[in-house]
């Protein structure tokens, strides 16, 4: 009875982060096309070049350090355990956002400057406040998740995304109405980030309260030394992993805009807004990996359950179940999103500028779904050396490709520098996984038809979106019409083929958003079938 009570706290914990995580996403996602229709691609431009610090700091408070510390507090045997290692953790990332907030205080001039464009400074200083915050808030999640109580984590969480999201809404409103130029704008935007993670703050607080309070010390029985090492190990993987894109965007802000000016022929208000135009892709980048990454995170849990219980079959069927949603759900949304790009582009962003580059980004979606996917599978069995030698092999086939690729062929090349990395990534973490995962049998099988359903999903939406475009003309309401017909088209025509080649078994399609209640109409029409023919 207890074990049953125990496991039900952790299924609904989950799902209760997972929705929470999944809202914040698509809002995190969806603010930046109200926000750029009202700044322009040049006041994207300086948002954006800073935002990849935010990104990194997003990860160290909600994801990446939060579970590391709920790993570190579900292995203590009692309560007072549990707080001592949570406070000594809490010092040591005091430390560490301490040296953050500095080195961005003291240092904005230099990285502005490195990022070819000085006027960034007071973008950067606006940001740096909330590394203060940042321990606070790391350590109030990651003991909560560690006791099983996820819903601190997940109020918090959206509700420091919603005040964060308003707040820059409503600088875009006011600087566009009183006229402030791109770096003002940008810089009252990055406050949103400390005025949101006060409120979150708030609501943690009264969820810590034996946390947070001057009661006799317990001895941590984690020495500093330990769980330093371990902090620098595991949690520092843990954090690469869950802001690997937002990495590869900060090198875009060190290199594309650079590189664009040196190309020759580009004056620098020509380079900003070409950069804000290839950040039109982030929010599409993100929307696209919300359900796959999202999947990963979910089923991280049963994974490394069943591969420490030995039960192998369970453990190949949950990674096919991870593989098979992962990767469907992202190959289909990146070519859906390429073949109708200069369409979304138009729609979204109210002109087709840089389209290309925008349609090579996708593809960075399935691959990074399936970085996801393996590495989720790599820390089920503890196996963490290849998956940071894959991440730091990304990090680097970045860095060393990057300039040069754009300064031949503009934020094309930047586009396939992201892609090209994540490949390396992907590779890398696909040949440190088990055997008996890379030997799946019906791995093959499964990627025919995914592609041919892609083919045919593919090939409908962008014929049926060229000949309502020829019809109804190229502007942004049209444009809107035509998206509309075109996704309808493929969405049913993709989903009509998964069921009817059986792309997907029952277990595969109830992890997906309002499976469950296919699965039930499929089942009962079978029934019908069988009866209709029995009679």
């Amino acid at each position: 009875m207890k074990a049953n009570q125990h496991l039900h706290q952790i299924i609904n914990g989950t799902l209760v982060l997972s929705v929470a995580g999944l809202l914040a996403k698509v809002l995190g996602a969806i603010y930046r096309v109200p926000f750029q229709n009202l700044v322009g691609d040049t006041g994207y431009y300086a948002y954006q070049q800073i935002y990849p610090f935010y990104g990194i700091e997003v990860t160290l408070a909600l994801t990446g350090l939060p579970v590391f510390i709920s790993r570190l507090v579900a292995e203590q045997d009692n309560r007072q355990d549990q707080l001592a290692v949570a406070r000594l953790c809490r010092r040591l990332l005091c430390v560490a956002g301490l040296l953050i907030f500095a080195v961005l205080t003291l240092g904005s001039q230099l990285i502005s400057k490195m990022m070819g464009d000085t006027h960034l400074q007071a973008v950067i200083l606006g940001l740096a406040p909330i590394f203060l915050l940042m321990p606070w808030l790391a350590v109030g999640r990651g003991v909560q998740q560690g006791m099983l109580n996820m819903y601190p984590t997940a109020i918090s969480q959206v509700g420091e995304q919603v005040v964060r999201v308003t707040w820059i809404i409503g600088v875009a409103v006011i600087a566009t109405t009183q006229r402030w130029n791109s770096y003002r704008m940008a810089s009252w935007a990055m406050v949103s980030a400390l005025v949101a993670g006060l409120v979150a703050f708030m609501i943690l607080i009264y969820t810590n309260l034996p946390l947070w309070k001057n009661q006799q010390r317990h001895p941590s029985p984690l020495t500093k030394r330990q769980l330093t090492r371990r902090l620098l190990t595991e949690g520092v993987l843990l954090c690469w992993l869950a802001s690997i894109t937002v990495i590869l965007q900060l090198v875009d802000s060190f290199t594309v805009k650079r590189a664009l000016v040196v190309a020759g022929g580009v004056s620098e208000a020509a380079a900003h807004a070409s950069k804000g135009v290839f950040d039109r892709g982030q929010p599409l980048l993100q929307l696209g990996l919300v359900i796959a990454t999202s999947l990963s995170a979910t089923l991280l849990p049963s994974l490394s359950e069943k591969w420490h219980q030995g039960d192998r079959q369970t453990f190949v069927h949950t990674y096919r179940v991870l593989f098979h949603v992962c990767i469907m759900m992202a190959t289909m949304a990146a070519f859906g999103m390429m073949i109708l790009m200069p369409l979304i582009n138009t729609f979204l962003f109210k002109n087709s500028r840089g389209s290309g580059a925008l349609m090579v980004l996708m593809l960075a979606i399935p691959l990074a779904a399936l970085v996801s996917a393996f590495c989720a599978v790599l820390q089920s069995i503890h196996s963490l050396k290849p998956m940071a030698g894959g991440l730091f092999a990304g990090l680097i086939v970045k860095c060393c490709i990057n300039y040069p690729l754009t300064r031949k062929w503009g934020i094309d090349g930047a586009a396939w520098g992201t892609v090209l990395s994540l490949l390396v990534t992907m590779i890398i973490v696909w040949q440190a996984l088990p055997q008996l995962l890379r030997r799946h049998r019906h791995g093959g099988k499964f990627v025919g038809k995914l592609l041919t359903i892609t083919a045919f999903m593919t090939v409908l939406a962008g014929g049926s979106a060229s000949l309502m475009k020829c019809y109804f003309g190229g502007g942004r309401l049209q444009a809107a019409l035509v998206l509309l017909v075109a996704i309808t088209i493929g969405a049913a025509s993709a989903g009509w083929l998964v069921i009817r080649w059986h792309l997907l078994d029952d277990e595969e399609l109830i992890a997906l958003p309002g499976g469950k209640r296919l699965v039930t109409m499929m089942t009962k029409d079978n029934k019908e079938n069988d009866s209709n023919e029995t009679r």
